[in-house]
Protein backbone atom coordinates (compact mmCIF):
# COMPACT_ATOMS: atom_id res chain seq x y z
CA UNK A 1 0.00 0.00 0.00
CA UNK A 2 1.07 3.60 -0.78
CA UNK A 3 2.79 5.43 2.05
CA UNK A 4 0.20 8.31 1.44
CA UNK A 5 -3.17 6.39 1.71
CA UNK A 6 -0.97 5.37 5.11
CA UNK A 7 -0.63 8.76 5.55
CA UNK A 8 -4.06 9.49 5.37
CA UNK A 9 -5.59 6.47 7.49
CA UNK A 10 -3.50 8.36 9.83
CA UNK A 11 -5.16 11.19 9.72
CA UNK A 12 -8.65 9.70 9.72
CA UNK A 13 -8.22 7.75 12.43
CA UNK A 14 -7.00 10.26 14.61
CA UNK A 15 -9.11 12.89 13.63
CA UNK A 16 -12.22 10.52 14.00
CA UNK A 17 -10.75 9.39 17.21
CA UNK A 18 -11.04 13.43 18.41
CA UNK A 19 -14.21 13.93 17.03
CA UNK A 20 -15.40 11.55 19.76
CA UNK A 21 -14.33 14.56 22.41
CA UNK A 22 -16.66 17.96 23.16
CA UNK A 23 -18.32 19.70 20.11
CA UNK A 24 -17.22 17.40 17.37
CA UNK A 25 -18.86 14.47 18.57
CA UNK A 26 -22.21 16.71 18.50
CA UNK A 27 -21.29 17.41 14.79
CA UNK A 28 -19.35 20.29 14.74
CA UNK A 29 -15.82 20.54 13.37
CA UNK A 30 -13.57 22.27 15.20
CA UNK A 31 -9.92 20.40 14.36
CA UNK A 32 -7.00 20.72 12.64
CA UNK A 33 -4.50 18.64 12.08
CA UNK A 34 -1.20 20.58 12.96
CA UNK A 35 1.79 18.39 12.29
CA UNK A 36 2.04 14.58 11.77
CA UNK A 37 4.84 11.98 11.82
CA UNK A 38 4.64 8.59 10.11
CA UNK A 39 7.39 6.12 10.47
CA UNK A 40 7.50 3.27 8.25
CA UNK A 41 8.85 0.08 9.29
CA UNK A 42 7.60 -1.94 7.10
CA UNK A 43 5.01 -2.22 4.10
CA UNK A 44 1.42 -2.86 4.76
CA UNK A 45 0.24 -5.97 2.70
CA UNK A 46 -2.93 -7.92 2.61
CA UNK A 47 -6.53 -6.85 1.42
CA UNK A 48 -7.62 -4.97 4.30
CA UNK A 49 -5.90 -2.62 6.68
CA UNK A 50 -7.89 -2.09 10.07
CA UNK A 51 -6.56 1.12 12.20
CA UNK A 52 -7.58 2.51 16.19
CA UNK A 53 -6.56 5.80 16.53
CA UNK A 54 -6.17 6.56 20.28
CA UNK A 55 -5.97 9.92 21.48
CA UNK A 56 -2.89 10.34 24.04
CA UNK A 57 -3.38 14.08 25.51
CA UNK A 58 -5.94 16.83 25.24
CA UNK A 59 -5.39 20.22 26.22
CA UNK A 60 -7.59 23.51 25.85
CA UNK A 61 -6.56 24.06 22.30
CA UNK A 62 -4.31 21.02 21.09
CA UNK A 63 -4.50 16.99 21.49
CA UNK A 64 -2.20 14.75 20.84
CA UNK A 65 -3.22 10.95 19.07
CA UNK A 66 -1.50 8.12 17.90
CA UNK A 67 -2.46 4.88 16.00
CA UNK A 68 -1.41 1.46 14.65
CA UNK A 69 -2.33 0.22 11.53
CA UNK A 70 -2.52 -3.40 12.00
CA UNK A 71 -3.27 -5.98 8.62
CA UNK A 72 -5.01 -8.91 8.14
CA UNK A 73 -2.10 -10.85 8.63
CA UNK A 74 -1.34 -9.01 11.77
CA UNK A 75 2.09 -7.60 10.04
CA UNK A 76 3.80 -4.53 11.81
CA UNK A 77 2.93 -1.61 10.44
CA UNK A 78 4.43 1.46 12.53
CA UNK A 79 3.97 3.75 14.97
CA UNK A 80 2.56 7.72 13.64
CA UNK A 81 2.14 10.40 15.44
CA UNK A 82 -0.27 13.45 15.05
CA UNK A 83 -0.75 16.38 17.60
CA UNK A 84 -4.42 18.11 16.24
Amino acid sequence: MHGGVLATLVDAAVGGALGTYGSAAAGGVDQATLDMNVTYLAAARGESIFAEGKILRRGRSVAFGELHPVDLHRAEGGDQNAPF
